[in-house]
């Protein structure tokens, strides 16, 4: 679901499907997704962010499957992982009724199995 209602200020240079950074004529598609930057600094800087939201999103599939969230029960913690800087480590989270904006997986089994492979260099994001 494509949301038109605001749409962010978009620009000239692209971060494609791949990643790759371009200087390119973008539409409102681009800018509805938010796929485009007013220079390309801020591209290239997305495009990291974008490379590491996205794989991490995968692995979560990957892991999770199609199972979904149930932010309805407040009894239970939905798990994500975190990035030490100071202990250079992933670590799993968890949480109740607050969703960031990040990947949440399914268990706590399955959250500390991606942080395992994290640590170990298994999935680089």
């Amino acid at each position: 679901m494509l949301f038109r209602s605001w749409q962010p200020v978009g620009g000239n240079w692209l971060v494609d499907s791949d990643g790759d950074v371009k200087c390119w004529d973008t539409d409102d598609d681009t800018r509805a997704f938010g796929a485009d930057r007013p220079t390309e600094k801020q591209a290239q800087r997305a495009a990291i962010e974008m490379r590491r939201f996205n794989r991490l999103l995968a692995l979560r599939d990957e892991l999770c499957g199609d199972e979904p969230i149930d932010w309805d029960d407040w009894d239970e913690d939905k798990y994500f992982v975190s990035y030490s800087h100071s202990a250079k480590r992933w670590y799993t989270n968890g949480h109740t009724v607050n969703e960031f904006i990040q990947p949440f997986f399914t268990s706590l089994e399955l959250c500390r199995k991606a942080c395992d492979m994290l640590n170990s260099g298994e999935v680089e994001l």
